[in-house]
């Protein structure tokens, strides 16, 4: 059931809540940065019906059917994001996209389940449950920094009140340059372990820290090697293997907090999505991009320009803000993410105006750019001008010799999805043919017997 408001351009919808449950949890719901956990809320819309549960719900109740977009997409649970098929230059195959993009409601792991975005919000009036736009009221950019740093300070006033070590995840990207602008600015380097991850299991080159060192600032080398990475190919948890450099952290850091980037450039605004919202040209000059104060020209955002960004106008800043999810059952809680842990933050990112701002803004991460400077000054800057090293970063194909014949079996239950799991089985064979797996038809088969 629709009520459209003429002329305020909202929308707003009435469904029957389907049980007492769905009223319990929909009731004055919005979804938040803090709420974006294990009971996180999913919904059903059938019709003029709305039924709700939780992540916790369908995780332990071993009946709800995996959704066959998982198959191809199993980076991201418990979500199946639209926003990361949208660019149509990435190497994802075009029909899996077309297939995608035909039921984007159902946005989740789960069949026919959707999260909710960030901006609506759900009431009770007795009879109906009321899903409506949530209020904003425009902030400007200059503003918007204001809130930034007030947060992220907070955040990290907070964390390190707590009394145990701390850990910068330090990838050398604009993003965790940006976290440690703050902890330079806070006087906390000397409560900071920086540690940087070089990883030899891809072929990335290794990372100069010698600006760092200029700096002053002490930076621990850890390497991740091969054998590192086929042991964690050769175990059950999908989350040990997505996140294979960040749970080798938890392994060698233990009882500390772990903080960094992730997520971290919708909130730094150095994303497409702030290309669309600024109505500017989609295609970005890579001749155009500078590094800000020193004006000299800047490759590191270079791999923004000449693409085409489609974003759903619903498009989801912290989908990705708990990537090592508590349903792999490792102590994720130690993980900090910065960028999308305030609920002010959030909100206030929901509401930027960004009228005026040239996609060059965005694409040359400006906004991030001038925190840096401002907290600690320039030479930091010259720290962000590298490539990271791919830390995280899986490689394309594996040799399936390497893998043990255990983890590539199928379990087929009754939350298999039988297309999406007769595409897994035809990957497989495929890389039996071949001798390589690629490293999604790896994590497709992990999450989905985790999940089965």
């Amino acid at each position: 059931m629709y009520i459209i408001h003429s002329g305020l351009n909202i929308t707003v919808k009435k469904y029957f809540p389907t049980d007492e449950y769905t009223v319990n949890l929909l009731n004055g719901y919005m979804r938040s940065a803090c709420n974006h956990t294990y009971n996180e809320t999913f919904i059903r819309r059938d019709g003029d019906n709305i039924t709700a549960t939780t992540r916790q719900d369908i995780f332990k109740s071993g009946t709800d059917r995996i959704s066959e977009q998982f198959y191809y997409l199993p980076s991201y649970y418990p979500r199946v994001p639209e926003d990361q098929v949208a660019n149509f230059d990435s190497s994802i195959d075009a029909k899996l996209v077309t297939k995608y993009q035909s039921n984007p409601v159902h946005n989740t792991v789960w069949q026919n389940w959707s999260a909710t975005n960030n901006w609506l919000q759900y009431n009770w009036d007795g009879t109906h449950i009321i899903e409506q736009p949530i209020k904003r009221e425009p902030i400007s950019i200059s503003e918007y920094e204001e809130i930034f740093i007030d947060c992220v300070t907070d955040k990290l006033q907070e964390l390190y009140g707590k009394g145990k070590p701390v850990v910068l995840c330090y990838s050398g990207s604009i993003d965790s340059a940006v976290i440690l602008s703050f902890i330079i600015k806070l006087g906390l380097l000397n409560k900071t372990k920086i540690v940087h991850c070089i990883n030899s299991a891809i072929k990335y080159p290794k990372r100069d820290l010698s600006i760092e060192q200029q700096l002053g600032l002490s930076v621990d080398v850890v390497e991740y090697n091969w054998d590192m990475l086929v042991s964690v190919i050769n175990q059950h948890n999908p989350t040990r293997y997505k996140d294979y450099t960040d749970c080798h952290f938890l392994d060698i850091y233990p009882d500390s907090y772990m903080i960094g980037g992730w997520g971290g450039n919708k909130i730094t605004l150095h994303h497409p999505y702030g290309f669309i919202k600024s109505g500017s040209k989609f295609k970005v000059d890579p001749s155009t991009l500078y590094s800000g104060p020193s004006g000299a020209k800047d490759g590191f955002h270079n791999s923004l320009a000449g693409q085409t960004w489609l974003i759903n106008e619903d498009y989801d800043c912290i989908h990705q803000a708990d990537n090592m999810v508590i349903e792999s059952g490792l102590e994720v809680d130690r993980f900090i993410r910065i960028f999308s842990s305030s609920d002010k933050l959030i909100n206030a990112w929901k509401n930027i105006n960004y009228t005026g701002y040239t996609a060059e803004y965005f694409a040359d991460a400006q906004f991030a750019k001038n925190i840096i400077v401002k907290n600690s000054g320039p030479d930091l800057l010259l720290a962000t001008r590298q490539r990271t090293s791919g830390d995280g970063s899986l490689p394309t194909d594996i040799p399936i010799n390497l893998i043990d014949p255990e983890y590539l079996k199928i379990n087929f239950t009754k939350r298999s999805n039988p297309v999406g799991a007769a595409y897994l089985k035809s990957c497989i064979a495929e890389a039996f043919d071949t001798g390589y797996i690629s490293c999604n038809t790896i994590m497709s088969l992990k999450w989905t017997n985790w999940l089965s």
